[in-house]
This record gives structure tokens, C-alpha cells and sequence, in this order.
């Protein structure tokens, strides 16, 4: 089983994974409603994104 974080000021959205394989190939799971922070989306000045889990890590 897999989960998401709980977020706060979140927005409701429809959301899946995607499981990369080792021979390239991908799984994607079923759409399932849930959060998403929307300060993920939004860059602060001086720093730079390096995944989607810690998108602005100094």
C-alpha cells in the first residue's frame, strides 16, 4: 500500500502513481482524490528544486 503526506493549505485535487521499473517500463495506479500543497509549485528565490518530495531543499 502506498500513501501520500498530509498537507496543509492544500487544494483537492485527483492524483496517481507511477512505479518506474528496473527494464524501464511503468506501473500507474487508479486515480484517487487528494491534497496537493500548492507551495510546491512555486519556486523561492535562490533556491533549487532537486526532487519532487523536497522541492526546495538549501
Amino acid at each position: 500500500m502506498l500513501s501520500t503526506r498530509l498537507m496543509f493549505k492544500t487544494v483537492a485535487t485527483f492524483l496517481r502513481f507511477t512505479l518506474a521499473l528496473n527494464d524501464g517500463s511503468e506501473i500507474h495506479s487508479n486515480e484517487f482524490e487528494g491534497p496537493v500543497n500548492l507551495g510546491q509549485f512555486i519556486a523561492e528565490h535562490g533556491l533549487d528544486p532537486t526532487n519532487a518530495m523536497d522541492p526546495q531543499m538549501e
